[in-house]
This record gives structure tokens, C-alpha cells and sequence, in this order.
């Protein structure tokens, strides 16, 4: 019977063992995983606030987008409007010494004095620089509205444009004044 109990206490200790094992290893479980969780929460609260930053972020380059394309608009808009009153200063420019060496030309023929003909030319100077000056100032206005730095293959064609019809301007001023 003794021996009996022995062994009962044997296995005894040994379920003991068994048991403690089994908790130590639950305790160490129960840790890691409240260690985990810790880290887990630690991870959603950063992962939340990086979420609200980068929708910030994102909210404010859409904003700066729609800013840009409410300005390249603009600016599209502004320099048609240019090239529009470039023609039309183009056209005034035409008219001006069309109209004025036709309404002339008989002066020419009574009068043809040098100081008349001199005359004539320095009026006909003064309204081509009148013309020049008023193209200049609207080409300055639109420069300083509007800036230089919008980029667009629309814009690029406009640009091309005001280019062409300026350049038409300073051919026919030199062919006017020769």
C-alpha cells in the first residue's frame, strides 16, 4: 500500500508539474498576446493619424489642382482676349495708314514741300507709336495679371498666336515707316 501511495504521489507531482508547465506556458501565451494586442492598438492609433494627415494632404492638392485649372482657364481666357485686341490694334494700325496716305495724297501732289512731307511722316510716326504703345501696354497688363509660368498645349498655340500677330505688328511698322 505504501507503495501504492508512492506512486499516486509520483503521478501526483508529475500532474503537478504537468499542470504548472501548462499555466507557465498560458501565462507566457497570455502575455505575448496582450503584448501584441498592445502593439496592435499602438499600430491602429498611428496608422489613424496617418490616415488623417494624408487626407489633409490629399484635400489640399485637390484644392491647389482646382486652384491651377481655375487659373490655366484664366489665363486662356486673358490671353485670347490679348490676341483679340492685338487684331484688332493690327487692323487699326492698317486702317490708320491706309486711310491717312490715301486722305494725304493729294496734299502730296499740291503741296510737296519738304517740311510737309515731314510733317506727314512725323504724324504718321506719332500714330504708329501711339498704336505700338497701346499694344504694348495691353501685352504688359496681361503679363503682370497672369504671370508667365501657366503651361498648356492651348496656351502654347495662343502664345504662338500673340507671337505671330506682334511680330505681323513690327513687319508692318517697318514696311510703314520705309
Amino acid at each position: 500500500m505504501q507503495r501504492d501511495m508512492e506512486e499516486l504521489r509520483r503521478e501526483s507531482l508529475d500532474m503537478e508539474s504537468k499542470f504548472k508547465a501548462q499555466q507557465d506556458e498560458k501565462l507566457s501565451d497570455t502575455k505575448a498576446l496582450v503584448e501584441e494586442v498592445k502593439y496592435l492598438r499602438n499600430s491602429q492609433t498611428e496608422l489613424k493619424h496617418e490616415l488623417g494627415r494624408l487626407f489633409k494632404e490629399n484635400s489640399e492638392l485637390e484644392r491647389v489642382l482646382q486652384k491651377e485649372k481655375h487659373r490655366t482657364e484664366h489665363a486662356k481666357n486673358a490671353e485670347g482676349k490679348l490676341l483679340h485686341e492685338c487684331a484688332i490694334l493690327r487692323h487699326r494700325l492698317q486702317e490708320c495708314s491706309v486711310n491717312f496716305l490715301a486722305e494725304e495724297e493729294d496734299k502730296f501732289t499740291v503741296d510737296s514741300s519738304l517740311s510737309d512731307a515731314l510733317d506727314l511722316l512725323a504724324t504718321l510716326d506719332n500714330r504708329i507709336g501711339l498704336l505700338l504703345a497701346e499694344a504694348q501696354l495691353l501685352a504688359l497688363d496681361e503679363e503682370t495679371s497672369f504671370g508667365n509660368d501657366i503651361n498648356g498645349d492651348d496656351l502654347g498655340k495662343i502664345d504662338n498666336k500673340i507671337w505671330r500677330m506682334l511680330t505681323d505688328l513690327f513687319i508692318d511698322n517697318a514696311r510703314l515707316r520705309k
